[in-house]
């Protein structure tokens, strides 16, 4: 007997061929001779034979268990890419800020010394007109002390 899908010879009353899982007719109920049978051309040369259901759907889940891996994997790398990003784009903000809040600082230290530095030249200055001031008036005692 020969299979009907791919025309590989089998055993009789098989139900399914070995070779390619194809479901078998019925078995006639006279028996015939394997030599009086010949495949057709067609069934002699299949380009790819049928794989039993059982088979095809555990080729399925494999490929389906990939496919879902693959994608788990993805996701995870992406989400990982994502939060370095964020991560990355957090610590150079804070950076940022805490130049800013250097240069601020170092501003305000500049500032606070120009102050201290204009309030000596006015405490100088005073000092030069009060000194100058006090001459002037021990020069006018002198000459009123002078006169007669």
């Amino acid at each position: 007997m020969f299979c009907t899908s791919c025309g590989k010879a089998i055993e009789p009353k098989t139900k399914f061929c070995p070779e390619c899982g194809a479901k078998q007719a019925d078995v006639p109920s006279s028996p015939v001779s394997a030599s009086a049978i010949s495949p057709s051309p067609a069934m002699s040369a299949p380009s790819r034979p049928a794989l039993p259901v059982a088979a095809r759907s555990g080729k399925l889940a494999v490929w389906g268990a990939i496919g879902a891996l693959v994608l788990v994997m993805g996701g995870g790398v992406g989400y990982w890419g994502w939060n370095n990003k964020v991560a990355r784009d957090e610590a150079a903000q804070k950076l940022v800020s805490d130049e800013a809040a250097r240069k601020l600082a170092d501003a305000e230290q500049r500032r606070v010394a120009a102050e201290k530095a204009a309030e000596a030249v006015e405490i100088k200055a005073a000092q030069v007109l009060l000194a100058k001031h006090i001459a002037v008036e021990e020069a006018e005692a002198q000459a009123q002390v002078g006169r007669p």
